[in-house]
């Protein structure tokens, strides 16, 4: 599908489904460095001194994710394939917002990640640094809003980027 920008430049469209997948791989690997695994001398997995279930990679424990609603269909799809693909690992998720899950979860280490749908602020850093909380950043998909403006206006004929944020 071709698409015209504000300027007439064409583009073609992505699909949310296409992102999702692209993102998928890289959430999972953030999900599995999580988690890590130990090896023994002769870089076999360690065991846990637990049994470990037929079928079972022996991953297991629990992953907490909170923050942005606008990322929360990416962490609930991210927590499906985890769960299969880890069966003895549970991942709950929860729409806190991303300055909420911040605040009220990942700073005081409550949770294990926070899906924020912007960067890190200063003081949500200060406020992790003061619990031993290390954030790390990785962007896993960006998004976008469209300023449409109607052929009736007669009153905004270009508008800059600080202009659009102040409104």
């Amino acid at each position: 599908m071709m698409r015209r920008d504000q300027f007439g430049r064409s583009f073609e469209g992505v699909s949310r489904r296409n992102v999702l997948t692209a993102t998928s791989g890289v959430t999972a690997a953030a999900f599995a460095g999580c988690l890590g695994s130990e090896t023994s001398s002769d870089d076999e997995p360690a065991g846990n001194g637990q049994d470990e279930t037929e079928g079972s990679d022996g991953l297991s424990g629990e992953i907490t994710i909170t923050g942005s609603s606008t990322v929360y269909p990416i962490s609930e799809e991210m927590k499906t394939r985890f769960m299969e693909k880890h069966p003895d690992v549970t991942v709950t998720v929860d729409s806190t917002g991303s300055g909420g899950g911040f605040e009220n979860h990942f700073c005081p280490g409550d949770s294990d990640i926070n899906a924020a749908s912007r960067p890190v602020k200063d003081a949500e850093k200060t406020h992790c640094s003061k619990n031993d909380v290390t954030p790390v950043e990785m962007r896993i998909a960006g998004d976008a809003l469209t300023m449409a403006v109607s052929t009736e206006n007669t009153w905004a004929n270009c508008l800059s980027f600080d202009q659009l944020a102040q409104i």
